[in-house]
């Protein structure tokens, strides 16, 4: 298996992006993580990360393909088998994350509004289109 553990490759390279939320995987993917996804439904190899699609859910865990079967493994003994369908699909690879770390004991200081800033001093910031 191959993850690479770097954002700006897997950035390049991906179609998709899913925040992790509640997956299971840890300790490889915590939730918050960013995954970084290449669209692929076939030509994995078994141990892949991967993520597959039921009914609109995402799940991510170590594919393994056996004819029109997936079987979906999770750290701690999870497993579950999907059967491919037009609602049940591999929608890709996972080839990278990205993890932000959280302090607990820093406090966020950026949560109050400064009412001197009149705008002028480059804090400002546009959403890129």
């Amino acid at each position: 298996m191959e993850l690479i553990q770097t954002g700006i490759l897997a950035m390049e390279e991906a179609s998709h992006v899913l925040i992790i939320n509640q997956s299971g995987m840890e300790p490889v993917l915590q939730d918050g993580d960013i995954v970084y996804i290449r669209l692929q439904s076939e030509g994995f190899t078994n141990g892949d990360i991967g993520i597959v699609v039921e009914e609109e859910q995402a799940h991510v865990g170590y594919i393994y393909v056996n004819d029109n079967q997936v079987i979906l493994v999770r750290p701690h003994s999870y497993l579950k088998t999907f059967e491919l369908s037009e609602t049940c699909y591999i929608l890709g690879k996972v080839i990278g994350f990205t993890r932000t770390f959280h302090n607990p004991t820093q406090t966020d200081n950026n949560t109050q509004e400064d009412e001197s800033d009149d705008g002028k001093n480059g804090t400002d910031l546009e959403a890129a289109g």
